[in-house]
């Protein structure tokens, strides 16, 4: 009864540590990040409001990159491109004449930024850059659970930002794609997929190169 008890109460304040030792990690490794500086991965995007206003750039933890936003209290922009979502949200701007106001700003894949704030928060991480002109913007780390890993975060990180400017033409290194690798690892290989199509159990990713064919989560043919 005894040995029954001591065990639970071990477990009981062991979860708890690990838990606040992993957030603290994720802290750390955040906190590394600011003042730093790094090329985009993925385009930033911010609909402004004059006084303020609301950034488009989502990695998720899946390794899929989305932009949504609202444009005013009835419209939602959402797209997968960066460049896309800038299109419609200024078309929906100009059809709203309560946005005389409203802008897009979008910064482009390949700009040097750095990183001026990390905000941790339990389903995701809020950077915020200071790019070179000094405009702010913010890319979104979203997680599906709380007690997300550093691992996690790191790997979310390295879809949106690279420190080397030769990464972005793909001359860093050869990358190796094989056959059983996860949708998120050949995602963290490749970079965001110009369409991605869902099928149940087949998923598609399209580049501009090729298709890459997954079947229940593994790759299983390209095209």
């Amino acid at each position: 009864m005894h040995v029954l008890l001591i065990a639970t109460l071990t477990l009981f304040l062991c979860v708890p540590a690990e838990a606040a030792e992993k957030k603290l990690t994720v802290k750390k490794f955040c906190k590394s990040l600011v003042g730093q500086e790094f090329f985009l991965k993925i385009d930033v995007v911010e609909v402004n409001f004059g006084l303020r206003g609301v950034d488009a750039a989502n990695v998720y933890e899946d390794g899929t990159v989305s932009y949504r936003a609202r444009v005013n209290a009835l419209s939602q922009v959402q797209a997968q491109s960066g460049e896309d979502f800038a299109e419609d949200a200024r078309l929906q701007i100009a059809s709203k004449k309560d946005c005389m106001f409203c802008a897009v700003r979008r910064v482009e894949r390949g700009t040097k930024v750095k990183i001026a704030k990390a905000k941790v928060k339990p389903l995701e991480i809020e950077l915020e850059l200071d790019k070179t002109s000094g405009a702010k913007h913010a890319v979104r780390l979203k997680f599906e659970e709380k007690g997300y890993a550093v691992e996690d975060v790191q790997r979310l990180f390295a879809i949106a930002f690279t420190e080397s400017e030769a990464d972005l033409l793909g001359a860093e290194e050869t990358i190796s794609i094989s056959l059983g690798m996860t949708i998120e690892e050949v995602i963290a290989a490749k970079g965001k997929p110009e369409t991605q199509v869902d099928l149940g159990a087949k998923t598609i990713l399209k580049y501009d190169d090729m298709k890459y064919i997954f079947k229940d989560g593994a790759l299983s043919d390209v095209e």
